[in-house]
This record gives structure tokens, C-alpha cells and sequence, in this order.
């Protein structure tokens, strides 16, 4: 077999070829801490940024591949510079195969030795400018360094040869909007989005493109768009603050458990509809999601300045509704309260909603006064 065709597993033995540069048999395990507990750096910026937010999909059948290949990248990482110096020839092997220098490349990324990881990435372009993945990771080098044009022009020449490699149009709608060439980053994300309607980064940073472009509308619709799949985490919080920005309040920011959940609340207000069933059936999800140990109740405010009959129906019609789901559970309490007046948003905002709901879970105190003596 030429050098040209090694294995990722020949390649891994040759990065450790002697006895002192074995692997530790715990090296997953020691990844995952790192992972955890490394200090800010490189992996973390991705992680963070604001503009980038970078959410890799597991599929269960890729789970092991991806674990070991995070483990070459890992110890080749550690190991590459004094196994060149030691053994001349493998230095020499290595730098005529590209899939090596990709890999030592990822290694070094992983390591934070960005500088370092940039030459290797570079070689393997050069040595097969046809990949995809090779120009991509070359790429996201240049980023790392704050190359902001090396890294577009290298995202521009992996989409020219690999149409359909949807990471680099998407990190290309990154450096356009970083850049303030909004115009291209719609493009891109939408090229994105044709593909995959529901990835992450893309919704939501088309929809930041227009409140950037402030571009009202196109922004609403974008962020309720976001909305409509991802209610959870950081990115769905600002989704929703964007939207009352704007005096869009149908969606609100709800505590459930220990989680901030965002809901729709305008279909829940729409009494009897598929659109209200379709968000009782999200938060009663949510609410089996985030139960702990222990009676909890979960507490339906309904406000309605113009009719309190009308504000008791749509509690009471919540409620039992949500009944029909938590049915089997003891542990979860409904209480209902409703209002013939309109809710006020926290005290610095000031905003009066005619017509909301209000939701918030709590645990409850036992009364027996029997354990605590």
C-alpha cells in the first residue's frame, strides 16, 4: 500500500511509534475531562461565539468513529513535534501524505497550538485541494488566527469544488456577517437552509442578518421562525428578547424545573385550537422533562383586563388540558389563578399585556410538621 493510502488507524500507529509515546489506556476518558474542564481556548471560542454558535449532531452509528478519531487528533496533537525530531524518516513519510498533515493539523487545533496546527492544514490542502474537509479545517485555522480574508477565500474555494459541503457555506455566512456583508451572508445561510430547514446556526443568524439590515419584519419572521423548533438555551432566549424588542410578546420566556423554556404563548391563549394543543403537548413534555424528585406544582396565571370569566376559562381549560397528559402523575400539582386586569412586565419595562399567561413551577412544602421533630 503507497503512503498516500494509509489508514487513519496506520496513521495513528506511525504518530506513536515507539513504546515511550504509547497512549495512555485511559485516553478517552482523559479527552472527556479536557473537554470539560480545559481552560478557555480555541475549542471554547467556538463553543462561545457569539456569531458562531456551533452545535455538532451525534448520530449514534458515528459515535465510536468520532470518539476515536477525536483521540488521534488528541495524542497527535501531544506527541507530532518529538516524535519529527526523533525519527527523521517518519517525518519525512508524514509530510508526503496529506491525510497526515490533516490530521496533526485537527491535533494541534485540539491542543490550542493554532500556529502550529496552521502549516500541517496548509500542506494537506496543497497535497489534495480537493477536499472538502482539508480546505474546510484550513479555513477555520485562519479564522483562529483573525485571518479574516485567508479564511473566506479558503471557504469560497472548498464551496467551488464541494457545492454541497453545508459546514463551509455556513462558516462562510459567518465571516460575511462578522464582515458587515450582510447581502452574502443570506445567501449563504440560505444555501444552508435549503438543505436543512431546521440547523440552528443558520436560522438564527439569518434572522440577526436582517436585525442587522433592520429589516423589521424579515427579523420578526426569521426569529419566530427559530422559535418554532428551539426553546431552550441561550440562543432561544435571545430569540425571544430580539421579538420584544420589536413588541412582538407572542412568545415569553417561562420557568419550568430548572429550565428556561420559551412558549408560544399567543396559541396558548387561542382556546380549542390545534396551535394551543400543539403547545400543551410542548409543555407537558417540558414539565416531564425537568420533574425532580418530590410534589411539585406548576401555577397557570391567566390575565385578561377585559373579561375575568373569560380569563378563568382559559386557566381552567389549561389545566385541563394538561391534565390529560400528567394524568398518571402524582407527583405534579396544577394550580389556576386568572385576573380581570393586565399583566405588567417586570419593573424596569413598564410593558402592560391586555391578555397573558403566566407559567412558573415551584416545589412544594410539606405541611406535616410531624418530620420536622
Amino acid at each position: 500500500m503507497s503512503e498516500n493510502n494509509w489508514s487513519d488507524k496506520q496513521l495513528e500507529e506511525l504518530l506513536r511509534f515507539d513504546i515511550e509515546s504509547e497512549p495512555p489506556p485511559d485516553l478517552s476518558e482523559m479527552i472527556m475531562r479536557r473537554v470539560r474542564n480545559h481552560r478557555p481556548g480555541f475549542r471554547r471560542q467556538l463553543w462561545n461565539w457569539l456569531h458562531r454558535p456551533c452545535t455538532v449532531h451525534f448520530r449514534p452509528l458515528q459515535l465510536a468513529a468520532t470518539t476515536a478519531a477525536l483521540a488521534l487528533f488528541f495524542w497527535a496533537g501531544m506527541t507530532v513535534e518529538r516524535n519529527f525530531s526523533e525519527d527523521p524518516p517518519l517525518a519525512a513519510a508524514i509530510a508526503e501524505n496529506a491525510r497526515a498533515n490533516y490530521l496533526i493539523g485537527r491535533g494541534l487545533l485540539a491542543g490550542d497550538q493554532v500556529e502550529s496546527a496552521l502549516p500541517f492544514l496548509e500542506k494537506a490542502v496543497q497535497q489534495d485541494p480537493t477536499s472538502a474537509e482539508f480546505s474546510h479545517w484550513q479555513g477555520v485555522a485562519y479564522w483562529a488566527l483573525g485571518k479574516t480574508e485567508l479564511e473566506r477565500q479558503s471557504y469560497v474555494r472548498t464551496v467551488r469544488s464541494n457545492p454541497d459541503h453545508l459546514p463551509t457555506h455556513l462558516y462562510l455566512g459567518h465571516n460575511y456577517l462578522e464582515n458587515g456583508r450582510y447581502r452574502e451572508a443570506l445567501a449563504s445561510y440560505q444555501r444552508v437552509l435549503d438543505r436543512d430547514p431546521s440547523a440552528p446556526e443558520a436560522l438564527y443568524n439569518k434572522a440577526l442578518v436582517y436585525h442587522r439590515l433592520n429589516d423589521h419584519p424579515q427579523e420578526r419572521q426569521a426569529f419566530r421562525q427559530y422559535l418554532e423548533t428551539y426553546r431552550t438555551g441561550k440562543w432561544a432566549r435571545r430569540a425571544v428578547q430580539h421579538l420584544q424588542a420589536l413588541g412582538d410578546y407572542g412568545y415569553r420566556l417561562y420557568r419550568i424545573g430548572i429550565q428556561e423554556v420559551a412558549l408560544n404563548m399567543s396559541a396558548l391563549l387561542q382556546s380549542g385550537s390545534a396551535a394551543q394543543r400543539r403547545e400543551i403537548e410542548r409543555l407537558a413534555a417540558n414539565l416531564e422533562q425537568n420533574r425532580t424528585e418530590g410534589l411539585h406544582e406548576l401555577h397557570i396565571v391567566v390575565y385578561d383586563e377585559h373579561s375575568r370569566t373569560r380569563a378563568r376559562e382559559t386557566a381552567l381549560g389549561l389545566r385541563g388540558q394538561l391534565g390529560e397528559y400528567l394524568q398518571a402523575k402524582e407527583n405534579m400539582v396544577i394550580r389556576t389563578s386568572w385576573f380581570d386586569a393586565a399583566e405588567t412586565l417586570g419593573k424596569t419595562n413598564g410593558k402592560k399585556l391586555s391578555q397573558s399567561i403566566l407559567l412558573f413551577t415551584r416545589q412544594m412544602i410539606s405541611a406535616d410538621r410531624r418530620n420536622t421533630t
